[in-house]
């Protein structure tokens, strides 16, 4: 049994990756193999590293800094939201924002739609009562004082503040 003959395929293949030694990279440049730089699995080794102490610092850094208290732009904009998209919950976590400033500044800034669109979203969560009635009162005292005249113009305030005066005289 003599020595069996390669297959076309291994030999074209043989052909090739003689021919790229002898000619260098497809580009046309010799590639020149440097022993002393690191490989790939190094490079990507440090990295990780030096993400993870910038990652490290940047935790250390935000524990450092004092929390800032909302500012009543970005709880304007989270008022707006929970009113477009009917979200109670997250109109519930504004109305826990009890600061005075922050609370009259969001309310200035909402238009007069919005404005009916918070009195009629205030209603139930007045009539729930507990924590959330006493967070709310400050927000709906805010709201009566700015925007009486442009509630008072509007026909469809009628029935939430017809809802809201029940829910005072049956008993707050």
């Amino acid at each position: 049994m003599g020595k069996r003959e390669k297959s076309s395929k291994r030999k074209n293949r043989e052909t090739e990756v003689a021919l790229h030694k002898s000619i260098g990279d497809k580009d046309g440049l010799d590639v020149v193999e440097d022993l002393s730089e690191p490989t790939m699995g190094d490079k990507l080794a440090n990295l990780k590293l030096e993400g993870n102490d910038k990652a490290l610092n940047h935790e250390n850094a935000d524990i450092s800094l004092p929390a800032k208290p909302p500012s009543a732009d970005s709880v304007n904009i989270l008022v707006k939201q929970a009113l477009r998209a009917d979200d109670r919950t997250l109109l519930i976590d504004c109305l826990y924002r009890q600061d005075e400033k922050v609370i009259a500044n969001s309310l200035a800034l909402l238009n007069p739609s919005d404005v009916l669109k918070f009195l009629k979203s205030l209603v139930p969560i007045i009539q729930l009562r507990g924590a959330v009635l006493a967070c709310s009162l400050p927000w709906l005292r805010s709201l009566l004082l700015q925007h009486a005249s442009s509630i008072m113009s509007q026909e469809s305030s009628l029935a939430a503040l017809n809802s809201l005066f029940q829910t005072v005289v049956l008993g707050l």
